[in-house]
């Protein structure tokens, strides 16, 4: 049964998640696509940017597995924010250590949690897909973008423009082009670089359909981005939601993305939530 399933609800730099702990063999089983677009509508039910299940893992040296979903019910192969989240509760649920290993379908993912509730997450290295593409729009507006995998793909475009009606719309735009249905199409992360160690940035995510407060693949995104364009980090990247900082190297061998992940509530699922 469902009822009265138990969840936390966290958010990172204003992405906002909704944890189940899995591991028990006693945990109801259901489909967990429909089950996390029902609670991730927002007025209607609980309203979250994903649903992360924690379960246990055999892989050696890992802590747990995770099984996530977007808002939209499908599954992502990482999400750096929900990452955050989820190290900071395998924590408090002593799950885990400070230091902890990760099983995602992006790969193992390795966690730093300090003391003060911020979170440094190891990501996969950024591949460079595709570094100039040109995507042609309607009416002649032509855009170059980067055509990076920093976990789940980003087509990153350097922008002065940050009006909410750009951002959804050029971002909706680049999400479904059919350049990029290699890899079911792509997230579309906006940045501007406002110093020299600062970008701006936001991400019309793939599987919420729209402009998040926050994307930590989207930053990371963005920051490769800048540097492969010569910028050079650590970078502190300026979300909708706040603030998060990350470190890439421009051969790309490894990046990290830094920032809080704050609890937001404990609750029980009633029936009328997935109605």
């Amino acid at each position: 049964m469902i009822d009265n399933l138990r969840f936390t609800k966290m958010t990172g730099a204003g992405n906002e998640f909704l944890i189940f702990d899995a591991r028990e063999k006693g945990f109801p089983k259901f489909d967990r696509s429909l089950f996390a677009k029902s609670l991730c509508r927002r007025s209607l039910s609980i309203g979250a940017d994903g649903v992360v299940f924690i379960e246990k893992t055999k892989t050696p040296h890992v802590n747990f597995k995770w099984d996530f979903y977007n808002a939209d019910g499908s599954r992502a192969e990482m999400c750096g924010n929900a990452a955050r989240c989820v190290a900071r509760y395998a924590v408090e649920n002593d799950i885990a250590d400070r230091s902890a290993a990760f099983e995602t379908l992006a790969g193992i993912i390795k966690t730093q949690v300090k003391a003060n509730g911020f979170v440094e997450v190891e990501m996969t290295p950024p591949k460079l897909l595709e570094k100039d593409v040109q995507i042609d729009a309607d009416g002649g507006e032509k855009f170059h973008v980067v055509y990076l995998d920093t976990g789940v793909p980003h087509v990153v475009l350097e922008t002065t423009e940050w009006s909410s009606d750009y951002l959804h719309d050029v971002g909706a735009f680049l999400r479904n082009h059919d350049h990029f249905k290699k890899t079911r199409g792509a997230n579309a992360t906006f940045y501007e670089v406002k110093a020299p160690l600062k970008i701006q940035s936001a991400t019309f995510e793939r599987g919420v359909e729209g402009v998040t407060l926050a994307c930590g693949t989207g930053a990371v995104a963005a920051a490769t981005a800048a540097v492969l364009s010569g910028l050079k980090g650590p970078i502190e990247v300026q979300v909708p939601g706040g603030l998060l900082n990350v470190d890439v190297d421009k051969s790309l061998t490894y990046a990290r993305l830094a920032g809080e992940a704050r609890f937001i509530c404990d609750g029980e699922v009633c029936p009328e939530a997935l109605l």
